[in-house]
């Protein structure tokens, strides 16, 4: 792990980020093209992941950081009994007030019948809720071009 990374706000405040990024190699940071918002996908290694997405937008000059994992919990977050989704920040939408988010149970044997279980979501930042869900293949036709590898006709 980094011994300190942090982000800096339009005011000088700092927001530590240490505490959940494991190795830079393992880390993205996206900010939206307005530069209000940035999110950082991150992961602590292993073989099927752990990745987790933390999402900041600056108001009054300070960074305030927004619960992803609560608005995709109401929203019918992929579950398993023995493993946590990774979940990824894939894309700003209309500047910085939506994001597109992919969550996935991870693909081990350990995390039972929803293994490797995938669901794309388009986010509501400015009122905190889910505008639309997507199941793997819906998710791969609609935003393909946001995808390493765009090929429209899998999932």
């Amino acid at each position: 792990m980094p011994e300190s990374i942090a982000l800096v706000a339009p005011n000088g405040s700092e927001t530590d980020l240490s505490n959940f990024i494991g190795s830079m190699n393992l880390t993205e940071f996206k900010y939206s093209d307005d530069s209000t918002a940035v999110f950082i996908n991150s992961s602590l290694g292993g073989l099927v992941g752990d990745w987790h997405t933390h999402i900041y937008r600056f108001r009054n000059g300070k960074a305030w950081e927004f619960d992803i994992v609560k608005v995709l919990r109401a929203s019918g977050l992929p579950k398993s009994a023995d493993c946590e989704p990774n979940i990824y920040s894939i894309a700003w939408l209309r500047q910085s007030s939506q994001l597109l988010v992919l969550a996935e149970i991870p693909p081990s044997s350990s995390c039972g019948v929803n293994m490797g279980l995938s669901r794309g979501y388009v986010v509501d930042i400015d009122h905190h809720r889910v505008i639309e869900s997507y199941s793997a293949k819906q998710y791969v036709k609609k935003f393909h071009r946001f995808l390493i590898n765009p090929r429209p006709d899998q999932g």
